[in-house]
């Protein structure tokens, strides 16, 4: 909790998966916005301007480039 309350501004929306570790975000005052991979919903677009306001595949993405460049060291 303490890194999340240090790195994550306070009137932020916070866009994860429905995964059971974010379910204290509300609690803990974030604005949560979960997509529901189960129900095969990877990208939402909530206000219907053609623009996915809710998605996690940016931060997917970044984590794969990452793994990649670093497994070789």
């Amino acid at each position: 909790m303490i890194h999340i309350l240090s790195t994550i501004q306070a009137d932020s929306v916070v866009n994860t998966d429905e995964s059971a570790i974010y379910a204290r975000l509300s609690a803990w005052g974030f604005a949560h916005i979960p997509a529901n991979h189960s129900d095969r919903e990877f990208a939402r677009d909530d206000d219907g301007d053609g623009i996915t306001e809710v998605h996690v595949n940016t931060i997917e993405g970044v984590w794969i480039l990452l793994r990649s460049r670093l497994r070789p060291h």
